[in-house]
């Protein structure tokens, strides 16, 4: 029986859409949950006034997940009363307000005829004979001026914008804001951008305050950050910028498992007799779920590697045995993936028994990872959670990292709950 024959026959699974990745927008209601809440005071935030907001947390809490759950929920509010934009920042070379123009070029550009040139030069797409010479204008600030480098015709074009700094950046944002304005004022715009933490703390720092004035605009603009990137390095040193920050919060055990469940059940065969955390078993789930810590893309990564473990095996159940060679299969596939610089960092990390708290790095652990400052000890420690061979979590008001869970032992259950009453 082949794997996609075995997972659809005994499991009753057509799909397994546990995933690092976001979904798609037509599967993600199916497995959002549990932030009703959050998601209520977020949208009354940003639509009822031209206010900005911060939502931060652990990295892999969802953060991402929130934000297109949060346009969802407006777009189907308010309707063509709203024009959400969502926009990620782009690696290392693009500043946030290059990434606000790109996100509101391309949501205007069927209304706004400079919004689609922008959206254009902003993609990489070949400029045509008439905007190339239009770019050897005399440098009025306009379209000409994003393309304007010196000389004339195609000579004047001596590097592509495409995802880069544009120099009139807020310029341009303010233009296409204030003509969006005119022509629908009953509109309300609002603007997100994600994943901040691409960039290390200092450039974020200086990158929020050099956009201060453009956060500023007629219109509501969403951030996202995790605790060590933005709020312990940048964000506090920035100020006035955001009305609200709100916090996602590590999910209790129940709402684990109804995420547990919903990926599950968002996969399953309509016809298919078992359903809820099938093939897991209660003592299983309870298990993985205890070893996510609350957080989202952990339970992801583990159920990934857990049922296509499960499913070479040709498991029909995956019970505490079977869980057990599973984690360790998926720990050992992983550990022969891992450089010498990650598996330097790994042992460095094994060695703090209560997790590494970079706030309290000693010197040791400052040459073991190779770096000389806080920064690039916070920068080299998000490289390797996006890396997901490191996680985060909150201990006592303070950020800790550990090794992921998979490449831990994995405690019989006498030993786990023994633990878990100490």
């Amino acid at each position: 029986m082949r794997l996609a024959e075995f997972y659809r026959e005994v499991w009753g699974l057509d799909r397994i859409l546990f995933s690092n990745q976001p979904l798609s927008q037509r599967l993600l209601p199916r497995v959002f949950a549990a932030r009703d809440q959050e998601l209520d005071r977020a949208s009354v935030t940003v639509f009822d006034a031209p206010r900005n907001l911060l939502i931060y947390g652990l990295f892999g809490i969802g953060k991402t997940v929130f934000i297109e759950a949060l346009m969802r929920d407006l777009r189907e509010t308010h309707g063509d009363r709203v024009l959400c934009v969502s926009e990620c920042l782009d690696g290392v070379d693009s500043d946030i307000k290059t990434t606000i123009l790109r996100g509101l070029a391309k949501a205007l550009r069927s209304e706004d005829d400079d919004a689609n040139e922008i959206h254009q030069l902003l993609s990489g797409v070949e400029l045509t004979t008439q905007q190339i010479n239009k770019a050897s204008g005399v440098g009025e600030v306009s379209i000409p001026g994003i393309l304007k480098a010196g000389g004339g015709g195609e000579e004047s074009i001596t590097e592509s914008w495409a995802r880069k700094l544009v120099p009139n950046a807020a310029y341009q944002i303010r233009e296409l804001i204030d003509r969006a304005m005119n022509r629908r004022p009953e509109r309300r715009i609002i603007i997100a951008v994600d994943d901040l933490d691409k960039r290390d703390p200092e450039t974020v720092r200086a990158n929020l305050a050099d956009a201060r004035s453009t956060l500023h605009n007629e219109c509501s603009f969403i951030f996202t950050g995790h605790p060590l990137g933005i709020l312990r390095q940048g964000y506090s040193s920035v100020g006035g910028i955001f009305d609200l920050q709100l916090e996602l919060k590590i999910l209790a055990d129940g709402s684990m498992q109804r995420l547990m469940v919903n990926y599950l059940e968002a996969g399953r065969r309509d016809d298919a007799t078992e359903r809820g955390i099938f093939p897991f078993t209660e003592d299983a789930a309870h298990t993985v779920i205890k070893r996510s810590f609350g957080i989202p893309r952990v339970l992801n990564v583990i159920c990934l590697s857990v049922l296509q473990e499960a499913g070479e095996m040709r498991s029909q159940v995956i019970d505490m045995d079977v869980l057990r060679e599973c984690w360790q299969r998926a720990g050992d596939k992983l550990r022969r993936a891992i450089n010498a610089d990650l598996r330097n960092v790994l042992e460095t990390l094994k060695q703090q028994t209560e997790g590494l708290d970079p706030e309290q790095a000693s010197d040791e652990v400052f040459e073991r990872f190779g770096v000389d400052s806080y920064a690039d000890l916070i920068a080299k420690l998000n490289l390797v959670l996006r890396e997901d061979l490191i996680i985060g979590i909150e201990k006592a008001g303070r950020s800790r990292f550990l090794p992921q869970p998979l490449l831990e032992p994995l405690l019989p259950v006498a030993e786990k709950d023994e633990e878990k009453g100490s």
